[in-house]
């Protein structure tokens, strides 16, 4: 969704989309390459075809197969990005073939590929290539095994953690976050990362001290790269096997991310006494991320006792960490007296992202009483603040909450009318649904879908006519994500009249409206979607790119400067691997376009996000109108990385960024990463909601 890492998409002509799973194309992107064609020329074919989402008829599998190792790398590569549900067996059994190759930057490339498009057939040759003898396969091999779900291809990955090979081990430490943490064999895949975690941890070749595991009994050693991304999985996990980890590691010095996903561990277990002492001895860590995650630990148990340590952190250095503490403080509505004067200081502060999150704890714990002034406040010219009572008022009496959000549904900033829309949704008042009703033709796109998210929740036959308002007239900037937002509340509603709706937007323009279209209607027994879907296989009316984007720095990745008002930033960018996202991205600041835009979002130990010119995180344009192509590709996200948001649409880019606090390996494989932080970490660490990028150079 475009509220959390997601971004609108643009409207497209439609790229090579349609194809039931086991179609060919029926289009053809252009006339085969001459047998005398250069690797030059080959690879600026491939990009070609891979820009509109073709396979050329066969071309790329043609090059997969018989071109130079680089060349063939590449086809492999763009044929992993052709989706499943537009290319199917035709692509699979490529790239299964690629697992063969004499070449094993070839076999590791179909391995990532496989993985990418998430295709179950591919099953018994991932499993016959687990032994590699090239361990960058291997790695590979086990990162693709991760991503399906297949109870073989999971005991095959437990098994990886043996692995000799360090990179192999790290690839099966951290794919087990994928899984099904309910599934019937969850206690063998938590069992065996707890036993990876009583290893002694090793960083810069030396044992880190860890407290001694339940008996005493040393259980061998292993990297401290494999460790941190055992605790992030069994955190992602919530295992509960692991609470003696979680423990033993929250109290350790090294490794740091390990340290700092133990604490998150901790924080999603149920609480007890001694998650409780961990956590507030984590207050004090050095790191203010980790203090971050203690502070949500404490707020999700919620125990009388940790009021006070909460409360301290208030005055703490770190912004960030103030506002965590706010919204920790929240979650003690029953302690509301002694709560109360701690937020009344924390409205104060100089941070507009501390007190708008003390507004909002302020009325979650007071309630009525702490209503009172937010009349006066949602007619502040911060609009930082202005969100936080958007968003504070869905506590209120459904009243009083009315009152307010009514007056901000007109508000000059998007974002915070769309807040407002949000809130209406949560009042269980027909006046609030008659309201959500009468935006299905507001003429702003990004009102109209937080109308659409809001009226999901008790979705009702009353709301068609809205939606059908909203999907015939949602044309342009975040049309396509109007539409399938749309499909999915007629899903929901699942008569015969709003089925009727879905079935028409199978002729829908947008190849991801189709999709959804197809899966909902599949999902509600409808034989006749894949067959309507499948005679609509159009190729793209968006032109690639007339030259090669980044070509000129193949040998050498350019540096970019973002000054911002803390500070400059300097990433290095990959068109090597990203060329045109890192196209769209220079040609964009090159025009100034990034001049004066916020950072709409900023998850603390998560991400910050900007770029947006509409300044509610729906807003992204390209050089070219049209959204970009994802180019996700096998580099892992790190802290700084430099990543493309995105819709539940997959080719959905455009102008926004986001840069990660720490490593993120649940988006690894997932968004498009086309450059890292260089220099300006502690930029980074300073930005909050509200700061502006001056200007990229």
């Amino acid at each position: 969704m475009s509220h959390t890492i997601a971004v609108a998409a643009l409207a497209l002509g439609a790229v090579s989309a349609g194809c039931g799973a086991t179609d060919r194309p029926a289009a053809d992107a252009g006339p085969p390459l001459p047998a005398t064609t250069s690797s030059a020329e080959a690879r600026a074919r491939i990009a070609e075809l891979e820009d509109a989402r073709s396979d050329g008829a066969g071309l790329l599998q043609i090059l997969a197969r018989r071109s130079e190792p680089e060349v063939r790398v590449r086809a492999t590569v763009a044929l992993g990005r052709l989706q499943r549900a537009d290319y199917g067996v035709t692509v699979t059994g490529a790239l299964v073939r690629g697992l063969d190759d004499d070449v094993p930057e070839v076999r590791a490339a179909a391995a990532f590929a496989l993985g990418l498009r998430g295709d179950h057939s591919a099953t018994e040759a991932i499993l016959a290539h687990f032994a590699d003898p090239d361990v960058g396969v291997r790695a590979a091999i086990v990162e693709a095994a991760s991503k399906l779900d297949d109870p073989r291809l999971r005991r095959e990955v437990l098994y990886a953690l043996l692995d000799p090979e360090e990179r192999v081990r790290i690839e099966a430490a951290v794919g087990p976050h994928r899984w099904d943490p309910a599934a019937d064999d969850a206690g063998e895949v938590d069992n065996a990362l707890v036993r990876v975690a009583w290893k002694t941890p090793i960083v810069d070749g030396h044992a880190a001290p860890l407290p001694p595991t339940p008996g005493g009994k040393a259980v061998g050693e292993e990297s401290g790269e494999v460790i941190w991304r055992v605790v992030f999985t069994l955190q992602r996990r919530s295992a509960e096997r692991a609470r003696e980890v979680f423990l033993a590691y929250a109290a350790a010095s090294e490794p740091t991310l390990a340290r700092l996903f133990a604490v998150k561990g901790l924080g999603r277990l149920a609480p007890d006494a001694a998650g409780r002492e961990a956590l507030e001895a984590a207050l004090t860590d050095g790191d203010w991320r980790i203090v971050c995650e203690a502070l949500n630990g404490l707020g999700a148990y919620a125990m009388v006792g940790s009021l006070s340590p909460i409360a301290k952190m208030v005055e703490h250095p770190s912004a960030h960490v103030r506002r965590t503490a706010c919204e920790a403080l929240a979650d003690y509505e029953v302690r509301a007296a002694r709560v109360a004067p701690v937020l009344a200081r924390a409205r104060n502060d100089e941070s507009a992202s501390v007190r708008a999150a003390a507004i909002v704890a302020d009325v979650r714990v007071r309630g009525s009483d702490a209503g009172e002034g937010l009349l006066s406040l949602a007619a502040s010219p911060d609009p930082v603040i202005r969100n936080a009572v958007a968003d504070a008022a869905a506590y209120l009496p459904r009243q009083k909450a009315l009152t307010i959000l009514l007056a901000l549904l007109a508000d000059d900033e998007l974002t915070v009318a769309e807040t407002a829309i949000a809130s209406l949704g949560q009042l269980a008042v027909p006046e609030a649904r008659e309201h959500l009703r009468a935006l299905g033709r507001d003429p702003d796109n990004g009102r109209r879908l937080a109308a659409v998210v809001a009226l999901r929740e008790g979705a009702a036959e009353a709301d068609l006519p809205f939606l059908r308002a909203a999907f015939a007239t949602a044309h342009g900037d975040i049309g396509p994500e109007v539409r399938f937002n749309v499909l999915e509340n007629a899903g929901m509603i699942g008569s015969r009249a709003a089925l009727a709706l879905v079935a028409e937007a199978l002729d829908d323009p947008h190849p991801h409206v189709r999709r959804v279209a197809a899966r909902v209607l599949a999902e509600h027994g409808t034989q006749a979607a894949r067959d309507k879907q499948g005679r609509k296989a159009p190729v793209s009316e968006l032109p690639p790119p007339t030259h090669s984007a980044g070509a000129k720095w193949v040998d050498t990745n350019p540096f970019v400067t973002v000054r911002t008002s803390r500070g400059e930033m300097v990433f290095e960018l990959f068109p090597a691997e990203a060329p045109v996202h890192v196209y769209n991205f220079l040609e964009l600041a090159r025009r100034g376009f990034y001049e004066g835009l916020a950072f709409h979002r900023v998850a603390p130990d998560f991400v910050i996000q900007g770029g947006c010119y509409r300044g509610d995180g729906n807003g992204s344009v390209t050089w070219r109108d049209g959204a970009l192509r994802h180019e996700i590709g096998p580099r892992k996200y790190v802290r700084g990385s430099l990543g493309m948001p995105r819709n539940e649409d997959l080719e959905s880019g455009g102008s926004q960024i986001f840069v990660t606090h720490r490593p993120t390996p649940h988006l690894d494989g997932r968004y498009t990463i086309f450059g890292e932080l260089r220099s300006g970490f502690d930029v980074l660490d300073s930005i909050e909601v509200g700061d502006l990028i001056l200007d990229v150079r």
